[in-house]
């Protein structure tokens, strides 16, 4: 069952609150739909609140199909609006939106969880090392999306794998799997299932690993699941396009789960939070860059440790949030 990761920290600097601490009139996005935890929260929160708009987007298509169910009330009620699309479409799909309904209402907050879903874990897509005769696919969407797993595992080349595994992976032995995985495809082996690619990492870094707390194969699933889905691509664009949504005041809430998310998420903040970018040797400021963002959480929020042993899967979160001037 998918647990909902900081579900009373994000819900509270999510919802923008007014002078008289009733929350804001406006629409509320969450980027990352998934099974809908922290807007149902957030719908318990406005119950019969209104003009509060809820706006859900998930890339993979089998999420919303599922929401659409779950949600079914509030979608009727309009209340909720769901959109099967990548979050860095965030600023043509509230266009489109308000074009639809015909409101002035304004962003008020965009969230970002960016961990996945436990469902999607069992959906036989190769997410998952446990699945092992699941396909090794990892693509959130298939119609939108060609690149698999598969198809770099047994078509990249050498230095490419190993660089995807250092950059995404954060792989420390990206250089000696890529090399077994090559070895594998010249003895005529090809990677089409899990199980392909787990007797390969077992045999190259098993033994390594032992001293580790992680599973031999988890860095490079995550990986290739990165790669396949371009996910810093889409996070860098989605969050220039939530800034650019927002009303001032409006907020940026972003929960991560590991250290390449963070620091991407970390220094975009800290960036639109300053007004100069040029080099300090320049006397004077070339670039005009102006300031957008003030910066809410100056150090991550986390899990505490009752959550933790509720949700082990949350141990890595960290959440950062940062306001519109």
């Amino acid at each position: 069952m998918h647990i909902t990761v900081l579900p009373q920290e994000s819900t509270k600097y999510w919802l923008s609150l007014d002078k008289n601490k009733k929350i804001k009139k406006g629409i509320y996005i969450d980027a990352t739909f998934g099974e809908g935890g922290h807007t149902e929260r957030a719908l318990e929160l406005t119950h019969g609140e209104k003009e509060i708009i809820f706006v859900g987007l998930d890339w993979d298509k089998n999420q919303i199909k599922k929401a659409q169910k779950k949600y079914h009330e509030e979608i009727k009620n309009k209340k909720l609006w769901l959109f099967s699309d990548n979050f860095k479409n965030i600023s043509q799909i509230i266009s489109s939106l308000k074009k639809k309904i015909k409101t002035k209402l304004s962003v008020r907050g965009v969230l970002f969880d960016l961990g996945m879903c436990s469902n999607q874990l069992e959906e036989n897509r190769g997410f998952s090392f446990q699945e092992k005769e699941a396909f090794l696919d990892m693509r959130f969407n298939q119609k939108d999306n060609s690149l698999t797993a598969k198809q770099i595992l047994n078509e990249w080349q050498l230095e490419k794998i190993a660089q995807l595994l250092k950059i995404q992976g954060e792989e420390k032995f990206h250089y000696r799997i890529a090399q077994a995985i090559i070895a594998s495809r010249k003895e005529g082996i090809k990677l089409e299932k899990v199980q392909d690619l787990l007797k390969i990492l077992e045999k190259t870094v098993g033994k390594a690993y032992k001293k580790y707390r992680l599973h031999f194969a988890t860095r490079t699933f995550q990986a290739l699941r990165i790669t396949v889905n371009q996910e810093t691509e889409n996070i860098s664009q989605g969050l220039v396009a939530a800034l650019t949504v927002l009303a001032k005041a409006g907020r940026i809430v972003a929960i991560s789960f590991h250290s390449g998310e963070d620091r991407l998420i970390k220094n975009f903040l800290r960036q639109e939070s300053r007004d100069c970018l040029c080099p300090p040797i320049l006397p004077i400021c070339q670039c005009n860059h102006q300031k957008k963002l003030t910066i809410i959480t100056h150090k991550p929020i986390q899990p505490t440790v009752r959550e933790i042993s509720i949700n082990p899967r949350s141990h890595s979160a960290k959440m950062r949030v940062a306001e519109k001037i």
